[in-house]
């Protein structure tokens, strides 16, 4: 072992691995950090579990002269053989360190360790990358050396590991920071929030086109008026196919489009310490009354005189109807194709 090399590396991990551009690049230079140590590493898995409603969690995979891979698993893996026979659900679960040499009987219980003696692998430890809120990951380290790791090789493996842990929590806290922002306020919401743009006031005026349904109960946003056609069209027809059963009869969903184009204002909206990033304005709030003439109407999908001149074609003229809270009436424009629902 090379004693100077692995506190360089110690070192290297404890100030965050700054000269790391992003997570791969980070879990390269740690692994090569660690071979120009002495550790004679084959295989290496960084499995890190994550907050999000699809995504069970992220593995990365490190072997020499290789790009690390990037993988993720949904929560279906939970139900899976396979991982109920891997070493990393005890590390998981119990937060204890497995190790199974290749030449140990006692190994063959875990079918992971056939497989990498079909690739020369000696030895196998997998060890717990505890978080400081009590969650437990893993990690997975292997080698091709003669007689597996020494006494020494693993001495440094888990002096390493604390620091580790450390440098891929943040990581971790940060990308599920942004995952949780994507899913609940849209990526680019998501992306201005965590750039900064977290104050009330902080907002930009934009044209946009306004798409305001009521699913009762489902929002979309678009910013190109050919799109927003399409999707609504698209909607219309998923949305006709969804029906349940009440008793012996069949009960359809319904549900109502206003589309419309005007400037908005978009950002951090609010008051005292409870803000909404979301847009506002009297287009915004135009889309909101066409959408209820549309319910009045019987329609799926109408339009505003904007929007329609804007996106052309398929259009009927529903006329002018007084809009709450506006001075001037409003023309309205159907599909030419919708036929109005009873």
């Amino acid at each position: 072992m090379n004693i100077s090399e692995m506190q360089k590396l110690i070192d290297w991990l404890m100030d965050g691995g700054r000269s790391a551009a992003g997570p791969t690049r980070f879990m390269a230079e740690t692994c090569e950090r660690m071979v120009a140590a002495g550790l004679p590493l084959w295989r290496v898995g960084i499995f890190v579990r994550t907050l999000h409603p699809d995504i069970y969690g992220r593995n990365f995979i490190w072997k020499p002269g290789a790009e690390v891979e990037v993988g993720t698993v949904d929560y279906k893996i939970l139900e899976s053989p396979d991982f109920h026979t891997s070493p990393l659900i005890i590390v998981f679960q119990q937060g204890l360190e497995v190790r199974a040499r290749i030449d140990d009987p006692a190994s063959k219980r875990f079918p992971i360790i056939e497989e990498l003696r079909a690739e020369g692998v000696t030895d196998y430890i997998a060890m717990p990358l505890p978080f400081i809120n009590g969650t437990v990951n893993a990690s997975s380290w292997t080698t091709k050396q003669p007689g597996g790791f020494t006494d020494e090789q693993l001495a440094a493996l888990r002096r390493i590991v604390t620091p580790l842990a450390r440098v891929i929590e943040i990581i971790s806290l940060t990308r599920t920071a942004a995952s949780l922002l994507d899913t609940y306020v849209g990526n680019r919401a998501g992306e201005r929030i965590l750039g900064g743009q977290i104050r009330r006031g902080h907002t930009e005026t934009m044209n946009a086109a306004i798409w305001l349904s009521d699913l009762r109960g489902f929002t979309a946003l678009s910013d190109r008026c050919s799109r927003v056609l399409e999707a609504a069209h698209e909607s219309r027809a998923s949305v006709a196919d969804m029906h349940y059963p009440i008793g012996e009869a069949v009960e359809r969903f319904r549900f109502g489009v206003a589309l419309h184009v005007g400037r908005i204002l978009y950002g951090n909206i609010g008051g005292g310490n409870r803000l909404d990033f979301t847009c506002i304005g009297p287009a915004v709030n135009l889309a909101a009354r066409l959408e209820k003439i549309a319910s009045r109407l019987h329609r799926t999908v109408v339009a505003s005189e904007g929007f329609a001149g804007i996106c052309r074609g398929g259009w009927s003229d529903l006329g002018e109807f007084p809009v709450a809270g506006f001075s001037k009436a409003a023309r309205v424009y159907g599909l030419v194709d919708e036929t109005p629902a009873n």
